[in-house]
Formats: structure tokens, sequence, C-alpha cells
């Protein structure tokens, strides 16, 4: 009779044991899961700052001649810097807008998209500098979305092509002060989202913004042209510089 009671209770506890078991199952919430890129590696997302190209020794002239530029007004600039125009590719506007239509609007002579015209170009590096036109106007999805829908039409027309993002650059604290669309702020909102979409896509970033800014965080005095915005010759021999000495490897 003790050895029947002995045994009805050890399979009382073992029952509330499993009936316990599946309650903590159930309202254990379910745990996130790390995207693998095959085998039991996780993927690995780069942070943000980890995509800013470091200081290299002086990949001179001949790199300078790898580069093909593409963006909005200040990019077209690069001419003043000493870069061939054929190298710059903007549309007809001279400044290439971030919105819906970034992967089929046309530059050169050509009327090729800008994907098509650095694949005719067989361009090694493309550096890709756009958004301060109404810099302050872009919500975060519109500026990463359009941003990266150009990255993606490169990709597809022309997959040879190393692409390399670069911060938009600061305009002048007097045309900062104005408001009306573009300030300082906006464009340092524009640099962080610039710095996640290199993460996000697996490319570098040129932080070229921060030979350019004087203790204020605004425009260098004696960089700058008459609109507050465009910057004169000795700003993009700056720049240049800045590139050839944060250099990326490539094969070609």
């Amino acid at each position: 009779m003790k050895t029947i009671r002995a045994l009805a209770v050890i399979s009382a506890v073992l029952l509330i044991y499993c009936i316990s078991g599946v309650v903590v199952l159930c309202i254990v919430p379910e745990q996130s899961t790390t995207t693998t890129t095959g085998g039991d590696k996780p993927a690995i997302v780069p942070d943000p700052d980890d995509v800013i190209l470091d200081l290299t020794d002086d990949a001179g002239e001949d790199y300078l001649k790898k580069l093909y530029f593409v963006g909005d007004s200040t990019t077209y600039h690069f001419f003043k810097g000493g870069i061939d125009k054929s190298h710059i590719l903007v549309p007809e506007s001279l400044t290439l807008m971030l919105d819906s239509t970034i992967d089929t609007v046309t530059v050169g002579s050509k009327g090729l998209t800008i994907g098509e015209a650095l694949a005719d170009a067989d361009a090694p590096i493309v550096i890709i500098t756009v958004g301060v036109n109404g810099a302050d106007g872009f919500t975060e999805l519109r500026y990463k979305t359009y941003y990266k829908k150009l990255i993606a039409s490169i990709r597809a027309a022309s997959p040879e092509t190393v692409i390399i993002l670069q911060s938009v650059f600061p305009v002048t604290k007097e045309y900062s002060d104005k408001n009306i669309g573009i300030t300082n702020g906006g464009i340092n909102r524009l640099n962080e989202w610039v710095k996640q979409i290199a993460a996000d896509e697996g490319l570098k970033y040129l932080d070229t913004q921060s030979i350019l800014k004087d203790q204020n965080g605004a425009q260098i005095d004696q960089y700058g042209e008459e609109d507050g915005v465009h910057m004169n010759a000795e700003a993009y021999r700056e720049i240049l510089k800045y590139i050839r000495t944060h250099a990326i490897e490539i094969n070609q």
C-alpha cells in the first residue's frame, strides 16, 4: 500500500513538472534569430563608423584618373580641382536630384543612365556625393530609398565599378543661418545616413566634410564662393588630396 502511495506521489510530481514546463514554453517570448550567411556563422553588419576610409599613402594622380564622380552641382564643380569633365557624370541641369527618377536620368551626350555611362566608360571607381539640395526636407526613409536605388542601378549596369560614398559638403554659417532648406545641421544628419547606407550596402565612405569645416562646423571661409554653398578651386584641390590619401585598393 505504501508503495502504491509513493508511486502516486511521484506521478503527481512528474505531472506538475511537465505541465509547468509546457506553461514556461508558452509564456517565454520567441527569441530573435541572427541571419546567417552560410553554415553557423552569423552575418556581420558593419558599424557605420567602421566604413570610413582610413588614412593611406598618397595614391597619386594615377589614382585620380581612375575616379568618376556622380552627384549634384557640388560634384560638377570637381572640374575646378582638375578633374576632366568627362569623368563628372551629372545631368544636363548639372545637378542630380535625389528622387524617384534617379536611376533613369541621363547624363552626357550619349543619353545614357548613370549606370550605363559608367559601364560605357569602363569606370574603375565611382564616388557618389548627393543630397545637398533640400537637405533639411528629406526623411530618412526617402533619402535612403532613393540613394540605394541609385546604387542598385549602378551595380546592375556596371557591376565591376567600385562604388564609394562621399559625405555631403558643408555650407557657410551665413547660408545655414538663413534656414531656407539647407543647413549644416541637416547636412550632418544626411552624412550619418550616408554612413549607414554604406554599412548596409557593404561600401566605403569618404569623410571629406571633416576637412572642410571650421570650428563652428560650417564651411571654411577661404573655401567659399559667393552663394555660400559652392566652393572654389582651393577647396577642390584639398578634397582631391584627401581622396588620394584615403584611397581604396582595386585590381585595375
